[in-house]
């Protein structure tokens, strides 16, 4: 039986061209899924502001899809989603202009950066010290001194 010149080729390239667009469909099937998952994560991180507000019991708090507004005697700080899934502007009080919460992947925490000179950020994780920093930047309340 005789073969078509060039069949065996055709074949090999058929097979690679199919493994590269199935691979393409994966890589962005996972990257839709880590979008996903980073929207859900920066809508939970909301709904922690939100709540850590109405536990502070003194604080006027209001929560939209795409923002939290924590107030306090005339000052407030502003969580608003912005840009990237991984992202959340903070604004407010004597709060440094560009400052954002963002989602650090290797320790999967909230991380608060605040830009400093020549293009460094300062960063703290949000849950420990950022916010209360944050809170007393953009509401001036601090806690008291033990």
């Amino acid at each position: 039986m005789t073969t078509k010149r060039g069949q065996e080729l055709a074949a090999k390239l058929k097979a690679g061209i199919e493994t590269r667009a199935a691979e393409e469909a994966a890589r962005k099937s996972e990257a839709a899924a880590q979008q996903a998952r980073l929207s859900q994560d920066r809508l939970e991180l909301l709904d922690d502001l939100f709540a850590f507000g109405e536990a502070v019991g003194h604080l006027t708090v209001s929560r939209t899809k795409k923002h939290v507004v924590l107030s306090f005697e005339g000052a407030s700080i502003r969580f608003e989603v912005e840009g990237k899934a991984d992202k959340v502007a903070v604004v407010g009080g004597d709060i440094v202009d560009g400052t954002v919460l963002g989602l650090q992947s290797e320790l999967k925490r909230w991380v608060v950066y605040t830009p400093m000179s020549a293009g460094q950020d300062d960063q703290e994780l949000l849950f420990d010290g950022g916010l209360e920093r944050l809170v007393e930047l953009g509401l001036s309340i601090t806690t008291p001194v033990e």
